[in-house]
């Protein structure tokens, strides 16, 4: 395969295979290969698969002004890859809005620890790279396949620290500092950057606003959420409806990723283009789960189901069915067109029910494809409170939604939070790391985040509530 060729929302790996198994040697052939759709034959391929491929190269064609942080990342890590292996580089360190766990990425900015002058030359000889748009000896910036710039940063050991700051931003977190003083201190790191300004670091997620720097100073800030607190994912897709996945694939997946518990929550019948699961086919799910559970005691497999919330806001199974399951996730997947109003309404008759536990992606966004529909969600989110139900963060970067600032409204009504993947391939679980991040950015620690809980404690307070 070219090594030149990167396709948004579709991993290297993925690619190289069905480039590998169909001999097929350029863009066009792909874009005729998904449209062909032989590529769900594929094991672990599936019409999501095409869909995204046709999807990632209309992105290329389109040149967009920004991409989701998912994509932009992937493409970030193929730079950076490449970097490290360079003798003139002795770190590299992703900075900018990336670095800050930004949805909507404008630039990649990579901060390396060289010099310019050594580096122009290989610089230019980068294949994802296009022109060059302007240089210095602390910057140069080129465009890049993907139609947003791509940022180099140029330091040096003594100022590491210091560079580590000025580029990472953001704008109003530097205007914040300079309060204090007009011109950083030089350090090799961030840390005593920020003990001579008499603060304690400041996690990159939060460095948005610059109140921040007032909480440092007054010595309050929160303790946030870290992926390794993550015990486990309660939004997983399998085989049974639209993933890609066995159950069991998804449990070892689990046990691997050193989860004390996943979650099954196939679609419902309603979903019927995602091949929704019918009362019949729960039930014989959860007997597969039940006979899995004693196959791998080691990890507690959660029978549950991601119900649809049908238009007036009743759901898609009666109670007898839900009744059977440990956890009971509802989201909207139609009838987009709805009132505000109407969709507020319709939501919070769902989180009204007794057996509904979790909201999925309350918005309903889907980054760079829709903005998601219409809904009060400070009212989803008072509703939240008053029955003590919880929200999800879903991890997807497609989606993260909720997004940093309900959650930070969230935090101050103490609405309790759930960080899912809603995977459709066990790839995807893997994608908890831009859940984390979100909720980083909306200042939420580990006690307000469910599934930091013990296995115990979470099945507790599901049946509390």
């Amino acid at each position: 395969m070219d090594s030149t060729i990167f396709i948004p929302g579709v991993k290297q790996e993925d690619l190289t295979r069905i480039f590998k198994e169909f001999k097929i040697k350029d863009i066009s052939e792909l874009t005729k290969l998904a449209r062909s759709k032989k590529i769900r034959k594929l094991k672990g391929f599936n019409s999501k698969t095409e869909m995204a491929i046709l999807r990632g190269i209309k992105l290329i064609e389109n040149q967009p002004d920004y991409l989701p942080i998912g994509i932009a990342l992937d493409f970030s890590n193929i730079l950076i890859t490449e970097l490290k292996a360079w003798p003139h580089i002795s770190q590299v360190l992703l900075v900018g809005d990336l670095r800050r766990g930004v949805e909507k990425i404008k630039s990649i900015d990579i901060l390396l620890k060289a010099n310019y002058i050594e580096l122009k030359d290989s610089l230019e000889k980068i294949l994802l790279l296009d022109n060059e748009v302007s240089s210095s000896n602390k910057k140069t910036i080129y465009n890049s396949k993907l139609g947003i710039p791509v940022i180099f940063h140029f330091s040096s050991s003594r100022e590491w620290g210091t560079d580590c700051i000025l580029t990472t931003g953001s704008g109003q977190h530097l205007a914040s500092l300079a309060k204090i003083v007009n011109t950083l201190p030089k350090f090799e790191t961030e840390e005593e950057v920020y003990k001579n300004l008499n603060l304690p670091w400041i996690p990159p997620e939060i460095r948005e606003t610059g109140y921040e720097t007032e909480f440092a100073r007054e010595g309050i800030l929160p303790e946030l959420i870290d992926i390794n607190e993550i015990k486990g994912d309660l939004h997983i897709h399998s085989r049974w409806s639209d993933g890609s996945n066995t159950i069991e694939e998804i449990i070892l997946n689990g046990i691997k990723l050193g989860y004390e518990y996943v979650a099954i929550t196939d679609h419902s019948q309603a979903l019927k283009m995602a091949g929704g699961l019918r009362p019949e086919d729960l039930m014989r799910q959860i007997e597969e789960i039940n006979k899995l559970q004693l196959k791998y005691p080691q990890i507690r497999i959660l029978k549950g189901i991601e119900v649809d919330i049908l238009e007036d806001g009743t759901l898609d199974f009666t109670d007898d069915i839900l009744n059977k399951l440990d956890i009971v996730i509802a989201s909207i997947h139609s009838h987009f067109e709805m009132s505000k109003g109407d969709m507020t309404k319709r939501i919070i008759k769902a989180l009204k029910h007794p057996l509904v536990k979790i909201i999925a992606h309350p918005t309903g966004r889907i980054l760079g494809k829709r903005p998601g529909y219409k809904v009060d969600i400070n009212e989803v989110i008072n509703a939240a409170a008053q029955t003590n139900k919880v929200l999800e963060v879903n991890a997807s970067p497609d989606r993260l939604d909720i997004r940093d600032i309900h959650l930070q409204i969230a935090k101050t009504r103490g609405v309790k939070i759930a960080i899912n993947t809603d995977a459709h391939h066990i790839q995807s679980m893997e994608d908890m790391i831009f859940g984390v991040q979100t909720a980083k950015r909306g200042w939420q620690g580990k006690e307000n985040i469910i599934n930091t809980w013990s296995y115990d404690k979470l099945i507790n307070y599901l049946s509390s509530i």
